[in-house]
C-alpha cells in the first residue's frame, strides 16, 4: 500500500526559510527559550526538521509549476 504522504528534507530554499520566520514569530510571540535555542543554533537544527506533504497536494504543486 503506498502511503498518503511523502516525507522530505525542510533545509531547502523556501522551506528552510520559511520554517525560520515561524519559529522567529513563535518566539517573537511566545518568548521560547527553545525557539530561541534553535535560531541560535540553526545550522545545526536545521537539518533535524523534515517536511511532510500529503502526495495529492505535491501533485497540485507540480502541475501549478508547469
Amino acid at each position: 500500500m503506498a502511503s498518503d504522504v511523502l516525507i522530505g528534507v525542510a533545509h531547502h530554499g523556501h522551506d528552510a526559510l520559511r520554517l525560520k520566520t515561524l519559529i522567529e514569530r513563535h518566539v517573537r510571540h511566545t518568548g521560547s527559550e527553545r525557539g530561541k535555542m534553535i535560531l541560535d543554533q540553526w545550522d545545526t537544527y536545521l537539518p533535524r526538521f523534515v517536511n511532510v506533504m500529503p502526495v495529492e497536494y505535491r501533485k497540485v504543486l507540480e502541475k501549478l509549476a508547469g
